[in-house]
């Protein structure tokens, strides 16, 4: 079967409208990709104390870089630090309400975005594509660690 364009193309404009509805999304709340990691981190971890350099080993990059990402996130009131009782220079990080909230609101607008992209699609057709989608996927992977 012949198509116009491969799958590559519309997975490509498809990604970038995601891209571009997850920027919009975040501008709202000044905040940048990067940024937004380090939330999801702290938020997926708050069972445990998360130190700087958690999230520098997290994201893979250096600790200025962290720091900065870091001092902007406290400065726009979405974290705070503690110290650690034992040891003075171990800092941890926690979110502050502002962003357990921001992460709802973005959880809520993510969603309905999701929801727009198979809003004319039977339920069959969604767990169909959605398997299609994970064995893409899979074969990618596959290729990638042969």
């Amino acid at each position: 079967m012949e198509h116009e364009f491969g799958y590559g193309y519309y997975i490509k404009r498809i990604q970038l409208a995601l891209q571009k509805n997850a920027d919009d999304a975040l501008r709202k709340y000044e905040l940048t990709r990067s940024q937004v990691e380090i939330l999801h981190f702290l938020k997926t971890n708050q069972d445990r104390n998360i130190s700087q350099k958690d999230v520098q080993d997290f994201l893979h990059i250096s600790n200025p870089s962290v720091t900065g990402l870091v001092n902007r996130l406290e400065a726009k009131g979405f974290i705070y630090r503690s110290t650690d009782e034992r040891d003075r220079r171990v800092r941890y990080l926690h979110l502050d309400q502002k962003a357990k909230q921001m992460n709802r609101d973005l959880i809520r607008s993510f969603h309905n975005y999701e929801a727009k992209l198979v809003e004319n699609m039977t339920e069959e057709e969604q767990e169909t594509l959605y398997r299609l989608l994970k064995l893409m996927l899979h074969n990618i992977e596959k290729e990638e660690s042969e």
